[in-house]
């Protein structure tokens, strides 16, 4: 009995033993997990942190750039070409923020004619565009995403960008009439979805993101957009003459619920 007794209290012992080592051993995992977790956390506000950096001195960078032009005398030698390269800073480099606050200034101030008008277009552009998220984020919230699944894109928002430039005038001629010839034909086609026509800038199409080239439907499909953008695509492509350029769908970040834009650059006019 004794030893029946001690054999049965060595067991005990051993499987508490085994639980507690069990345990030890899943807390160890935990605390392990729990250390990666805020190390990983730690990496990602560190890099935050360094990329706010990075756009700040990039920023101020073309601001004082921006500063030095505006400094100098109207006519003084070489001021044209520091325009065009404050021009081209403002535009590829600058954060959104601060090129929405310098762009009204270039529109106003700097001497060459050609770089106010195209200055004053990018700002209108791009407040159009930053109105777009805006609006669209507050249709997101209140309500779920079109319901695209059968094809139709009913009481979708629609834009028609055409390319435009400054400089050449050729580019607005191949791109402008074909918009609005094509708004016209949709319009009819569709009286269910909201059409709207919108001059697309030189120098916002050299923005990375977009350098659209051709005719081409952006969309988002993690807003339920893909089989609206393919109705899109079906609808320019029977509206426009064969000699046309090639639609294509591309692929975009930008949430805008129930939005899509046709964007419509060709290189060259159809023959």
């Amino acid at each position: 009995m004794l030893a029946a007794a001690l054999g049965l209290y060595w067991q005990y012992k051993a499987e508490n033993s085994k639980r507690a080592a069990e345990d030890a051993q899943h807390r160890a995992a935990a605390s392990a997990q729990a250390n990666e977790a805020l190390r990983i956390e730690f990496e990602r506000k560190r890099v935050d942190i360094s990329l706010d950096e990075t756009r700040f001195k990039r920023d101020q960078y073309v601001y004082e750039k921006v500063v030095e032009v505006l400094q100098m005398e109207e006519k003084a030698p070489g001021r044209h070409r520091r325009e065009q390269a404050a021009f081209a800073l403002i535009n590829s480099v600058a954060s959104e923020e601060l090129a929405g606050r310098l762009f009204p200034i270039v529109a106003l101030s700097f001497a060459d004619p050609v770089l106010r008008a195209e200055a004053g277009k990018v700002g209108e552009f791009a407040q159009e565009q930053k109105a777009i998220e805006v609006n669209r984020s507050a249709v997101a919230a209140t309500k779920p995403p079109a319901n695209s699944s059968s094809g139709k894109f009913a009481g979708f928002r629609v834009d028609i960008l055409y390319c435009t430039s400054e400089r050449d005038t050729e580019v607005r001629k191949r791109n402008e009439g074909p918009a609005r010839d094509l708004l016209g034909k949709l319009k009819a086609a569709r009286s269910d979805v909201t059409w709207r026509l919108r001059e697309f800038p030189e120098a916002s199409n050299a923005v990375p993101g977009y350098l659209i080239r051709g005719v081409q439907v952006r969309y988002n499909p993690r807003d339920n957009e893909t089989e609206a953008a393919q109705a899109l695509r079906q609808l320019v492509v029977e509206n426009v003459p064969k000699n046309f350029d090639e639609v294509t769908l591309r692929e975009v970040s930008q949430r805008t619920p129930s939005y899509l834009s046709l964007f419509i650059c060709r290189q060259e006019a159809a023959g």
